[in-house]
């Protein structure tokens, strides 16, 4: 039938983007030569992106479109694992088609999305560093202490750069930081999409 729903049509481009960097190619820590997290670091990275455009028969897509915009995947997707793709609602367009055999009309919607890439996820990884740790009820460095007091430096007072820290307690000179994880973004099921061919 000359009307039915148009078939998926998928396609793939890069994009660039600089991002905030924290470890180099072999995963070493981006540090200054005393150990200190070099902040601010930054580098330019491409993504892969794929497109998608489908067709739905109904408003059915603006569901999905609230649901999924700003979401990654909550399980394995196109062959990557959980959190690695990231959707966007692009466009949506409402159409109509006629049959040239019975003259019958359809109206969909054909709405266009995106999904990108990153194989080291959607995560926010910002370093553990801070001016302050965790102390306990006589004031002495404890990762179960439920104060907090000001990290002082060799001159007894409070450290002027933030200071690496392990558990809320800080690191001894030299330590070098490690990177905590944030899941900043909501986890959906990319199975609505289909999978790309």
């Amino acid at each position: 039938d000359a009307t039915q729903m148009p078939k998926d049509v998928w396609s793939a481009a890069g994009s660039a983007a600089t991002i905030a960097v924290f470890k180099d190619k072999d995963g070493g820590e981006i540090l200054n030569s005393a150990g200190d997290p070099l902040e601010g670091a930054e580098r330019e990275s491409t993504e892969f992106v794929l497109t998608l455009t489908k067709c739905y028969a109904n408003m059915a897509w603006s569901g999905i479109a609230k649901s999924h915009t700003n979401a990654v995947n909550n399980a394995e997707w196109n062959g990557s694992e959980a959190r690695t793709w990231k959707a966007s609602f692009r466009s949506a367009q409402k159409k109509e088609m006629t049959s040239s055999a019975s003259d019958a009309t359809k109206i969909f919607w054909e709405v266009t999305w995106e999904f990108h890439y990153r194989e080291e996820k959607w995560d926010f990884k910002p370093w553990d560093v801070g001016f302050n740790q965790r102390v306990g009820s006589d004031g002495t460095p404890s990762a179960s202490g439920s104060g907090r007091a000001a990290i002082l430096g060799t001159d007894k007072k409070p450290v002027r750069s933030p200071v690496a820290l392990g558990g809320g307690v800080a690191l001894p000179a030299g330590s070098a930081p490690e990177a905590l994880t944030f899941k900043l973004y909501r986890e959906a099921d990319f199975s609505v999409f289909g999978n790309p061919s």
